[in-house]
């Protein structure tokens, strides 16, 4: 049985954490035996992981740089993992520099889940320290794109797109006929971009209360209390607090978009966002904003896809599935949901994620 480590930086809230917890419950039912190593407090997955019988490692206090370095890599050396999986970009360029440190004696799969815009010294030094992995797994086909525009060349480099758990994203939605709620989830991070929602709905209040329209942002504010208190104040200042609300993140997250008649992403910067997955599995529309991945995920032609920053398409979206009959938003929510099980299917995800792991083992 191969002994499998996987690192990201915290088991918080969070779209990568639920990608992790669910990649780890599909090795070990593939025979893995598999524990997950975090640098910053958080036990938001904690019971998730405990359920499927993985092990975390998890700091009590937060680490400085150098103490990550040596948290990890002493971990790393009492488990004696014979592959190491990193997501997201700060815990891939660590692992980099452990298994540099250790002189190669673990394999290393490094999970890129950035979105860069264009080609930068900074993509390029990423991927130069990347080059010290066995593999490099982009979860954005956007991403693959940039980096072979940088003219950089790997040999071992794919793309596994995001899943979705169809069973427990299921549709069983019954669209309101009074109130029209929307939910957004994600962290109180700068590129979640919430002060653009904020501001869309502060500038359409009036008619957004006439059409008993309701607005909830699900997200941790622990970790980023300054983003969280500056979108409290704007709620104040715009007194819209009836219809908008700051929520802590849910763990039956399902159950929050079942309730909802949409989802509002308005990012400005994803590789392929978890959460527009989700609510297309559950059959709620989806508003969100042009990046990363997205126009692959809902599809070219998807008429609720809006320029990045633009509270005039945000608004002209929202006022628009306001005024759309129930029955057209159903079946909006019903082909939504057919492409995500058609294209992000979890048996998909987990196969080409096997498929790397045997490749990079057997060497």
């Amino acid at each position: 049985m191969s002994k499998i480590s996987m690192v990201i930086d915290s088991l918080g809230s969070g779209g990568a954490q639920r990608q992790l917890v669910e990649l780890a419950g599909a090795l070990v039912r593939n025979g893995y035996e598999v524990s997950i190593i975090a640098y910053h407090p958080g036990d938001f997955y904690i019971p998730d992981l405990e359920k499927i019988g993985v092990d975390a490692y998890i700091p009590h206090s937060p680490l400085s740089q150098t103490q990550k370095v040596f948290f990890v890599g002493k971990i790393l050396r009492e488990l004696k993992s014979e592959l190491v999986v990193s997501m997201l970009k700060g815990p891939s360029i660590l692992c980099c520099l452990v298994r540099f440190l250790s002189c190669f004696k673990f394999k290393l799969i490094v999970s890129e889940r950035h979105f860069d815009h264009k080609v930068s010294l900074i993509l390029m030094v990423r991927m130069i320290i990347f080059s010290l992995s066995n593999y490099i797994i982009c979860n954005s086909a956007s991403q693959i794109d940039t980096i072979n525009r940088s003219k950089m060349s790997f040999r071992k480099m794919a793309s596994i797109a995001n899943s979705v758990d169809s069973h427990r994203f299921q549709q069983v939605k019954n669209f309101s006929n009074s109130n029209v709620n929307f939910v957004s989830v994600g962290n109180f991070t700068r590129n979640k971009n919430i002060k653009i929602l904020i501001e869309t709905v502060a500038l359409n209040a009036v008619q957004l209360r006439a059409r008993a329209c309701n607005f909830r942002w699900f997200g941790d504010p622990e970790n980023y209390r300054d983003i969280y208190d500056e979108a409290c104040e704007l709620v104040n200042n715009y007194s819209i607090g009836d219809i908008f609300e700051l929520c802590p993140p849910s763990r039956q997250i399902e159950e929050v978009y079942r309730e909802a008649d949409g989802l509002i992403l308005c990012s400005n910067s994803e590789a392929m966002p978890n959460v527009v997955l989700e609510a297309m599995s559950t059959g709620i529309i989806v508003i969100a904003s042009d990046v990363g991945d997205v126009r692959r995920m809902l599809g070219d032609d998807y008429e609720y896809i809006f320029p990045v920053n633009s509270i005039k398409h945000l608004s002209t979206a929202i006022l628009d599935i306001t005024d759309t009959p129930i029955q057209e938003r159903s079946f909006i929510g019903g082909r939504l949901r057919d492409r995500a099980m058609q294209f992000f299917s979890m048996d998909a995800f987990t196969q080409r994620w096997l498929s790397v792991i045997s490749e990079v083992l057997a060497k």
